[in-house]
């Protein structure tokens, strides 16, 4: 998109770090028909493999990325889905809320 030259709005991201585990060791797994979300047990794997030590929430965090982009993958098929980042008015008013479901989860996924 960046080279197009468009600019999503996107929320806020307090643990940014974690994109980038998820996307050094592939957002998806193979599966039996296709792909599939990372199992825990291969996040795991790979994270010591770097030399990374993920805490339980950091790898659940990991595989609900893993999980959405899977389903907004699927969704993506659809000839009228809409995409998931637009700059209309509404996705700045939502921009707020979404950042504050994200950081709600990542506190309720570190207590956990």
């Amino acid at each position: 998109m960046e080279d197009r030259g468009e600019h999503p709005l996107l929320p806020p991201v307090a643990h940014r770090y974690l994109i980038g585990w998820w996307l050094e060791i592939g957002p998806t797994a193979p599966g039996g028909m296709g792909d599939a979300p990372l199992p825990i047990a291969q996040i795991r794997n790979d994270m010591e493999a770097l030399g990374i030590a993920i805490a339980p929430w950091e790898a659940q965090a990991i595989r609900r990325m893993s999980r959405e982009f899977l389903s907004q993958q699927h969704e993506a098929r659809r000839p009228h889905c809409a995409p998931p980042y637009t700059a209309s008015e509404e996705q700045a008013q939502a921009k707020d809320k979404v950042a504050e479901q994200f950081k709600a989860m990542m506190g309720a996924m570190r207590k956990g």
